[in-house]
């Protein structure tokens, strides 16, 4: 089949938005891609001095960045966090020009491709093709020797775009990033469900020791109404499950501890 001008002008313009294409995942992709970690730390760790919380909340990050960790391998990847706040994430790979000279091929000895689109020019490259590979003259631009290769190379631009740019392998690790993060107070919440039932345990148990100061009578009902009369699995449920903050909670125990110091008790272990 003989190759038209236009066959190649069409199949030029093809492979650059492929190349568009690719480069704008790219660097979609190199994109710090935010956590929730500080999100689930309020939630589940929001003050200092609950310790034991703290260190059970390290764990649960640190086991999942190992996931993530995973994902990022298994696609050919290596993650880069930020280091101690582990806000962000991103990703070690190739530069760009790389990519982009990776995905050319042969066609960069006469291409010089611009994310910008400021060198397009498709007889600029039929010339080049002409005179560089052919040794031929400007004249002979348009000669079928040069109007077929230069579409072949075009085509195997655009048909071999997405191997460089590992388009696949960046739309997994994204996807399975972000549902993985989006799950995390899910996550986090069965996770630590044992260190709050612990703690919850110990103020309702507390709250018994209040419920013969008439002087308690305000704060023990505020605890019950917030709790469900002291209903773990439903407060946690309709709480720390729903992706809502548990401040509250501890915010309750800390007037357990002043209302406890005001009623002059000496005895009391929070």
């Amino acid at each position: 089949m003989t190759i038209s001008l236009e066959d190649v002008r069409i199949e030029f313009e093809q492979m650059n938005e492929h190349l568009d294409s690719g480069v704008s995942a790219w660097v979609e992709f190199q994109k710090p891609i935010l956590t929730n970690f500080e999100t689930t730390k309020r939630m589940f760790a929001p003050n200092n001095q609950w310790d034991w919380v703290q260190e059970a909340y390290r764990k649960w990050v640190n086991l999942t960045v190992e996931e993530l960790n995973q994902i990022a391998t298994k696609y050919g990847f290596e993650l880069v966090d930020d280091g101690v706040s582990r806000k962000t994430f991103t990703f070690e790979c190739a530069d760009l020009d790389t990519i982009i000279d990776e995905s050319l091929g042969e066609l960069r000895l006469y291409y010089n491709y611009d994310v910008d689109g400021g060198n397009r020019n498709l007889e600029t490259l039929l010339e080049n093709v002409a005179t560089i590979k052919f040794s031929s003259t400007k004249d002979d631009i348009h000669r079928d020797e040069v109007l077929e290769v230069t579409f072949d190379l075009c085509r195997n631009v655009r048909l071999n775009e997405h191997e460089a740019f590992r388009t696949f392998e960046m739309v997994m690790i994204q996807r399975e990033f972000k549902n993985l993060l989006s799950r995390n107070v899910a996550r986090c919440a069965a996770d630590m469900r044992p260190i709050y039932q612990h703690d919850f345990e110990y103020i309702m148990g507390e709250l018994e020791s209040l419920r013969k100061y008439d002087d308690a009578t305000d704060l023990v009902n505020k605890i019950l109404r917030a709790t469900f009369n002291g209903n773990f699995d439903l407060w946690y449920d309709m709480t720390v499950t729903s992706g809502k903050s548990v401040d509250v909670i501890h915010d309750m125990e800390i007037e357990m501890q002043n209302l406890a110091s005001e009623l002059g008790l000496d005895v009391w272990f929070i």
